[in-house]
């Protein structure tokens, strides 16, 4: 196919898209094209590569500018920027505390439930918590200012996953375990690390094959009877958060 009829081919698949559409998919486009501290392709190449006009990519861009992706300079373009997240790893800290702290909208999508527990989900469990037999899970990702920082596999323990998935929408799980079963989690221990981005990584986070990833396994107990009830299996964006660990106070 020519240039000439391959352009019009994708002008009319393209046809239709608003300024919401073009964003998206720029956003998308960042982690695998547009490295920190790039420049974006120009509105007049982003114009022609969507098929839409100029005006419409500059909403778009806009619109990604007021997520804090990208900053844009008049007569200089638009480069990618990313707004670090500082989460704390404490005995009771939550991601969506952490994102209000830092002035960052935060947002929950739960993309699964899963009864039994996958094999190799079984096993990293078995690695911390021993013989306590888990009864499924919860897999959430997380946003920050709309773009995913994390994706965390909330596994439960002596207790119906799907009781208490019935209802979540959103937000704070340990906030929906207290309001489902009045439960207070609190963090008994965590074990952080870091790898390659997998190929859930990708899929869900939209990262390069390369990016390194935090890895935070968290064991999280009743914090009245020391009960195991979750541990939440956390893959963060190197890019995207710091992990601070805050020490308990010292009796002097």
């Amino acid at each position: 196919m020519r240039l000439a009829e391959r352009v019009r081919h994708r002008s009319r698949q393209e046809e239709g898209l608003g300024y919401a559409d073009i964003a998206e998919r720029i956003r998308k486009a960042i982690p695998k094209k547009y490295g920190l501290g790039k420049k974006i392709a120009s509105e007049r190449d982003l114009a022609a590569e969507f098929g839409v006009n100029r005006h419409t990519v500059r909403r778009a861009l806009r619109e990604l500018e007021a997520q804090g992706l990208i900053s844009t300079v008049h007569g200089s373009g638009s480069i990618v920027v990313r707004q670090r997240m500082e989460h704390s790893v404490t005995y009771n800290t939550r991601f969506t505390t952490s994102a209000e702290l830092a002035g960052i909208a935060a947002k929950t999508e739960v993309v699964g439930v899963e009864q039994p527990l996958a094999p190799e989900d079984a096993k990293v469990a078995k690695a911390l918590v021993g013989k306590a037999k888990p009864t499924g899970k919860i897999v959430t990702v997380r946003y920050a200012n709309s773009v995913p920082v994390c994706w965390i596999r909330h596994v439960i323990f002596g207790r119906d996953v799907r009781d208490l998935a019935e209802g979540f929408s959103g937000g704070s799980l340990h906030e929906w375990v207290y309001r489902k079963w009045g439960i207070a989690l609190c963090r008994r221990e965590s074990r952080v690390s870091a790898e390659k981005a997998n190929a859930a990584d990708i899929q869900l986070l939209f990262v390069p094959r390369d990016l390194p990833i935090l890895c935070a396994n968290s064991v999280n107990i009743d914090a009245r009877t020391g009960e195991l009830v979750e541990i939440s299996l956390t893959r963060f964006r190197s890019d995207a958060v710091d992990l601070r660990f805050v020490m308990p106070d010292v009796a002097s």
